[in-house]
């Protein structure tokens, strides 16, 4: 069968969709619903394409092509939908992306990190995320006017994590022999051309909740995207040029 893509003819399998055809031969087409092999519903629109011949704005994802087909995937109206796609999606992406806290450390430390680990016990593995931050026995939080503790989420429910006083701790507790390199790592963003979900303000029911489920020791509400190394919505609205969603985020509750 043939259909052209972007003005390029292609011969293409009638029984494979417009994506899987496009990739196969090469051309870039974002979606995150798509699986190989799963069936879709084309829910999220991502992979928005246009045939030129009747002007229709299709999912690529599920249409299988037709004779004559002439796809258009790069134009600004493909675009347009595609970007508009991914700002209804973060609509209802009420998350961070990376820690408040970690983003204003100066020294760099991975805070939420090491409250993880504090959290689970290992106080090896906070003590080693520390010592990547910190040139020991200098420790970057003294004199620091904690803007940490200023932006932790926490502060917002109740009362901020005690950021400075559990560093003390954990070095005063974990054995430096004993210390070990984290088996996890965690990637923080600064590049402010990055897309940077922001969660914004809890309200008092998602408060009341809070309190009352997240009674860790550190009581870290642990904010930040643990997939956010690869992710593809985050990839995609950086790739759109979006800062924020014009559309506001739902209420959990």
């Amino acid at each position: 069968m043939q259909i052209t893509i972007d003005n390029i003819p292609v011969t293409v399998d009638p029984n494979e969709t417009l994506l899987e055809a496009a990739r196969r031969l090469g051309y870039d087409i974002p979606s995150l619903c798509y699986a190989q092999g799963a069936k879709h519903k084309s829910s999220c629109m991502v992979c928005a394409v246009r045939n030129s011949v009747n002007g229709q704005i299709m999912p690529s994802c599920t249409t299988l092509p037709t004779e004559g087909m002439q796809i258009d995937t790069q134009s600004e109206a493909v675009k347009q939908v595609r970007t508009l796609s991914l700002e209804l999606l973060l609509s209802d992406h009420r998350a961070d992306c990376e820690a408040p806290c970690a983003l204003v450390c100066p020294k760099g430390l991975e805070i939420e990190q090491m409250l993880s680990y504090y959290d689970n016990g290992e106080l090896d593995k906070a003590h080693a995320v520390i010592t990547s931050a910190f040139a020991l026995p200098e420790v970057g939080c003294e004199g620091c006017k904690a803007p940490c503790e200023k932006a932790c989420r926490r502060g917002n429910v109740d009362q901020a994590v005690s950021i400075r006083a559990i560093v003390q701790e954990i070095l005063t507790s974990a054995s430096p022999a004993g210390t070990i390199a984290p088996v996890d790592t965690f990637i923080r963003t600064t590049d402010k051309k990055v897309f940077q979900s922001r969660l914004g303000r809890f309200t008092e029911r998602e408060k009341d909740f809070l309190k009352a489920t997240v009674i860790t020791p550190s009581r870290c509400l642990h904010c930040a995207c643990a997939g956010r190394a690869d992710c593809r919505l985050r990839r995609y609205a950086t790739d759109a040029a979006i800062k924020r969603s014009r559309y506001e985020a739902s209420s959990v509750f």
